[in-house]
């Protein structure tokens, strides 16, 4: 299972769910053509009890020979067929049935047939005396009182056939249709607690991971990596993209500390490349860095007098030699020489506007001028 993609699992939930239906569709189909054939058998049944009195009137009133002979071939035909499988005569043409497999029945079967053959005795007793004669009486109540036991044996007949098979095969049916249902919403309801376990609430934990992230909370734990499907792809994305944010931070924090100079970090794709570059600038910073010590070494032990201002003219930067110089001069300074810093270089002039018209045009630069500073001329 940790295997299957969340499509194949799905697919294979379906599948089960659909063979199950399918399952249940057909048992409830064969105890549908059971109920209706049971239907039928059970109007066959119900059929003797008339055979039987149609056997006995015509004995009892000397109908023709061949009424008889009818009602008894299809008495015993239908017994036959009801213990044994076969033809039976149904609505002018034969018809089949399979024999009743049911223990009680056929003991009832065999009963209506001792019956049945008592029976015929008693109707060809009748045949062979003389009529109104004593025993022709006594032959006419026994054949009335033998028609109606086997009419009563017909009717235990019928009700044990409904009792112990129609019935018994609806209750089936009736538990084949509530078990499919019950058997259906079981599965639905695990396929939902399924999906709830390895597809939903795994996406819950990733979304609050990156979430966090996204509001710059770091310290999260790795998300369970449980499957190989795509959850446990996404998990494991989430997990090496957390781990790969930690690395290229921890990285990026040595490098700019000056404690890395590393050219491989084990990262992959952009991570390893903007810390690579990272270094590289880094490195190149460095040098210059290097280069504006050496510079400002220079300048500062410069014996030139050496000022910098700004682009709106404050003054920003003054090397000893001119601290030095502007010293012997400060006292044709508006302000001490240890102020200056921050203040405009138009205290130096007598106009302070020409100073921003000349530098502020580049095709006046460079510019030099002689500037009078008390009885000093400062160059």
């Amino acid at each position: 299972m940790k295997t299957l993609t969340i499509q194949q699992k799905v697919y294979g939930a379906i599948a089960v769910l659909s063979v199950l239906v399918v399952i249940a569709g057909a048992v409830i189909d064969h105890y549908s053509t059971k109920i209706a054939e049971d239907s039928v058998v059970l109007d066959v049944l119900g059929r003797q009890r008339m055979l039987t009195q149609a056997m006995g009137k015509a004995a009892l009133l000397n109908a023709s020979p061949n009424e008889y002979e009818t009602a008894k071939n299809m008495f015993t035909q239908t017994l036959q067929a009801a213990k044994m499988g076969g033809k039976y005569p149904a609505d002018m043409k034969m018809a089949s049935m399979e024999a009743i497999d049911d223990s009680e029945i056929q003991k009832t079967i065999s009963h209506l047939e001792v019956e049945f053959e008592k029976f015929e005795k008693l109707v060809q007793s009748l045949v062979n005396v003389e009529v109104n004669s004593d025993s022709y009486r006594k032959a006419q109540v026994n054949i009335n009182s033998e028609s109606n036991n086997l009419r009563a044996l017909s009717n235990e007949l019928v009700q044990n056939f409904k009792n112990n098979v129609y019935l018994s095969n609806q209750a089936k049916l009736n538990w084949a249709n509530t078990g499919s249902g019950i058997l259906a919403l079981i599965i639905q309801i695990e396929i939902a607690l399924f999906l709830m376990k390895v597809v939903i609430r795994p996406i819950q934990r990733t979304s609050s991971v990156l979430r966090a992230k996204a509001q710059g909370d770091l310290q999260q734990e790795r998300l369970p990596v449980t499957s190989d499907d795509e959850v446990g792809v996404l998990s494991q994305s989430c997990n090496t993209l957390v781990e790969g944010l930690h690395d290229f931070i921890r990285h990026s924090e040595e490098i700019l500390s000056g404690k890395s100079t590393a050219n491989g970090f084990g990262l992959k794709g952009d991570f390893e490349s903007s810390l690579q570059r990272m270094v590289q600038q880094a490195d190149e910073k460095k040098k210059a860095d290097k280069e504006m010590v050496r510079i400002a070494a220079l300048v500062e032990n410069s014996p030139n007098n050496i000022m910098y201002a700004d682009h709106e003219f404050n003054l920003q930067y003054l090397n000893p030699a001119s601290v030095k110089t502007l010293k012997g001069l400060e006292k044709f300074l508006p302000d001490k020489v240890e102020n200056l810093i921050g203040q405009s270089i138009e205290i130096f002039l007598k106009v302070p506007g020409d100073v921003r018209r000349i530098i502020s045009d580049p095709r006046n630069l460079p510019h030099q001028a002689v500037v009078g500073l008390g009885t000093e001329s400062l160059n």
